[in-house]
């Protein structure tokens, strides 16, 4: 038996496996990170452990092992692990796990990445994601989220990469600012699906062409108190500006990986690896803008943890 979890800010989920490499089981909560960070590192270490073995204390057996990955293994976590400096081997992550024996099982906490020369950026948990689906060839990997991911990888290292708070930008405008103030209220739906689909292309356009990028998130202020722009149309707007703007930014700085973005069938073609609504999401900013992108829908989790603990030594 084999027993992995993907541990981050907001979400827990556990996998099974037996010793085929067979997924047996999987538990899915709603107890990330984020739930625990009002306490106490005394109580916040009791919560993880607590939480853990709640959730998948039936699969234990004496002497179990469990891989931890993602914000759990950070400063933040219940235990934080090193980060390995790019280039990284992907199969050097599991050796340099941080072990910890709690409750006489060993927890093996994944180590982090990091890019240090040039600047500094660290990614913990969307590394786990890129094995088993890179090619043999290095390409670029685009992981949508709250901090975004520009991966440059292949099927046995991790070159570099490069991170961008889209999400996070684009929640605390909506939340936070007068900016977001004036959007229509609603669910926290797929932003295109709340307003004009064309207001949302148009944005991209406009996050990835326009310099003036400041004075552009203030126009979604501006153009409804002008009757520009619907408050309905805000999300959709500062989602297409946010991510016009990213897509720009990390074209610039990955420049020659990206060279063959725009050419049919080009192995530097962009791959959209994560959440379905968002990639699908990207997938349509990526169209408008003539970009070559490809959608990977496999649970890239569960196939990484295979591999991770099923690969020969």
């Amino acid at each position: 038996m084999h027993i992995a979890i993907d541990w981050g800010s907001t979400s827990f989920r556990a996998y099974r496996f037996d010793e085929h490499s067979n997924l047996q089981d999987t538990v899915a909560l709603p107890a990330g990170i984020k739930v625990a960070q009002n306490l106490a590192p005394t109580e916040r270490s009791a919560w993880y452990e607590q939480t853990m073995f709640d959730a998948i204390g039936q699969w234990l057996e004496p002497g179990s092992s469990v891989l931890l990955s993602g914000m759990i293994t950070s400063r933040n976590g219940w235990h934080e692990s090193p980060y390995l400096d790019c280039p990284i081997s992907l199969s050097a992550l599991l050796p340099n796990a941080l072990q910890i024996n709690c409750r006489e099982h060993a927890l093996k906490f994944l180590p982090g990445a990091a890019v240090r020369d040039g600047g500094a950026d660290v990614m913990r948990g969307e590394e786990l994601q890129l094995i088993g689906l890179t090619h043999s060839e290095p390409a670029t990997y685009v992981m949508p989220g709250t901090h975004s991911k520009w991966v440059t990888a292949d099927q046995d290292t991790l070159y570099s990469f490069r991170t961008f708070p889209t999400g996070e930008l684009f929640d605390a405008l909506l939340k936070h600012t007068l900016i977001g103030g004036l959007a229509a209220t609603g669910p926290d739906e797929n932003p295109i699906e709340q307003g004009n689909p064309e207001v949302f292309a148009d944005a991209v356009q406009k996050g990835y062409r326009d310099d003036g990028f400041m004075a552009s998130v203030f126009y979604a202020r501006a153009a409804v108190l002008l009757d520009k722009l619907k408050p309905a149309d805000v999300r959709p707007y500062l989602s297409g500006l946010l991510i016009g703007r990213e897509i720009r930014d990390a074209i610039d700085l990955l420049g020659p990986a990206m060279s063959g973005a725009k050419h049919s069938g080009s192995a530097n073609a962009l791959t959209l690896i994560g959440d379905s609504a968002l990639c699908s999401l990207y997938q349509q900013a990526f169209d408008v803008l003539a970009y070559e992108a490809a959608y990977e829908e496999r649970d890239t989790t569960a196939m990484s943890f295979r591999t991770l603990l099923f690969a020969p030594n």
